[in-house]
């Protein structure tokens, strides 16, 4: 498995679902390693590290971007490919799953297939074809589609060093998106979580029918007989990463023209830097007015702690500006019998039927959470409705299942 960012140095959907197929499979008399980045300061640049972690092999490399001195470094690094052609060489793995190459190097594939590796990838967002991976500029405007047009500015914002010459910038795209579409179409298999996902990639050449639409599996022991607290107010709450492509602050607007008396706002989740923005906590903070409704920030919570989270809210709200790839949040407060409310956008859109089994408000529109969200504070029976309806959500051996597929014809697609 590579990845980024992994348990336990950080906390996200990606982690959880990497660190859960780590477990299935070992369960079922795999070999399973992990190969990674870490940040730790005590770790010179470029330094391979060795650990464990519950009993699996960890491999990481530091690296800070120490060596990028142009656009090319962000997604093609020889430290990374040098780094990971000498770990290969000594695990010798017979398949490479990349979930992420986001602060790695596009080129790791390649080195893979050059030891014989069978090569996997599952597309957790848009980072092949969007640098900045959501498909949201920083004015958080979204995206359709990449375009040299669009996307040079955009990133000119983000890296000093991306040239600004009149049509050189749009060259850089154009290098970026040829080469993202490059390592997509030399996969021996291609996954994503949505068939929404799967359809995102025919700008840079990838046809939906080349992917494997694997849902995230959800252990549903945590979320079984889960006792929901009681409160004196409709507790209404967002979990997860606390950054600006979340819209954690349309949901704050929203919640002025709710009752303060009735309802009261909880945000789960940690504030943390997203590209250049670094204090959307503090403008969270500074939102929020002193005669509406009690908003309480909650902070970050455990990678098991969803249910308990859960047991505490009436309501859960997945307020995203970015077409999400998939939505684990929701589907845990299924599990949980919390009723949700979700951005029309993406594929919280196509897991979602709108008043059967959730509700849908129009993505960054506050008046339209708003009437969402009075209805659910005035009628509970519709709580109960949507709580209650019926819903598919993947079990971890599905997930497995389906990736065991996919990983025997990945491997009998590579020659040996």
């Amino acid at each position: 498995m590579v990845t980024p960012f992994s348990a336990p140095e950080s906390v996200g959907g990606v982690q959880v679902h990497v660190a859960g197929l780590m477990r299935a499979f070992r369960d079922r008399g795999h070999d399973v390693a992990l190969a990674t980045r870490t940040t730790d300061e005590a770790v010179a640049e470029g330094e391979g590290v060795e650990r464990e972690w519950e009993g699996f092999d960890v491999h990481a490399m530091a690296y800070r971007f120490g060596d990028c001195d142009r656009f090319e470094r962000i997604w093609s690094s020889p430290m990374w490919e040098a780094w990971f052609g000498d770990l290969l060489g000594r695990v010798r793995p017979d398949l490479v799953h990349f979930h992420h190459l986001t602060c790695l190097s596009t080129g790791l594939p390649e080195v893979a297939r050059s030891r014989g590796a069978a090569t996997v990838m599952t597309l957790h967002d848009y980072w092949m074809g969007c640098p900045r991976g959501q498909r949201l500029r920083a004015d958080l405007d979204p995206c359709e589609a990449p375009s040299p047009q669009r996307c040079a500015p955009c990133l000119a914002q983000m890296w000093p060093f991306f040239p600004r010459e009149v049509g050189q910038g749009e060259a850089e795209v154009m290098r970026w998106l040829e080469a993202a579409g490059r390592v997509l179409r030399g996969m021996d298999a291609l996954v994503t979580p949505s068939a929404h996902m799967a359809s995102s990639f025919t700008g840079i050449g990838v046809g939906a029918e080349r992917f494997h639409v694997v849902p995230v599996g959800i252990d549903p022991a945590p979320f079984k007989g889960l006792l929901h607290r009681s409160g004196p107010r409709i507790r209404i709450g967002v979990m997860g990463s606390v950054i600006p492509s979340k819209g954690i602050h349309v949901l704050l607007d929203a919640a002025r023209q709710l009752d303060p008396v009735r309802t009261e706002i909880r945000i789960h989740g940690e504030a943390t830097p997203w590209h250049q923005d670094q204090d959307y906590g503090d403008r969270l903070r500074a939102q929020v007015e002193p005669d509406g409704p009690l908003v309480r920030f909650l902070g970050r919570f455990p990678e098991d702690g969803a249910a308990d989270v859960l047991a505490g809210l009436d309501v859960l709200v997945v307020p995203s500006i970015w077409p999400e790839a998939f939505g684990m949040t929701i589907r845990e407060a299924w599990l949980a019998g919390v009723p949700v409310v979700a951005s029309r956008t993406g594929a919280l859109a196509e897991g979602i039927e709108d008043g059967v089994d959730g509700l849908l408000f129009t993505p960054g529109d506050a008046d339209d959470l708003a009437r969402c969200l009075q209805r659910l504070t005035d009628d509970a029976r519709l709580r109960y409705r949507l709580a209650r309806a019926p819903k598919q959500v993947a079990a971890p051996d599905e997930t497995a299942d389906a990736l065991e597929s996919v990983y025997a014809a990945a491997a009998a697609h590579t020659p040996r």
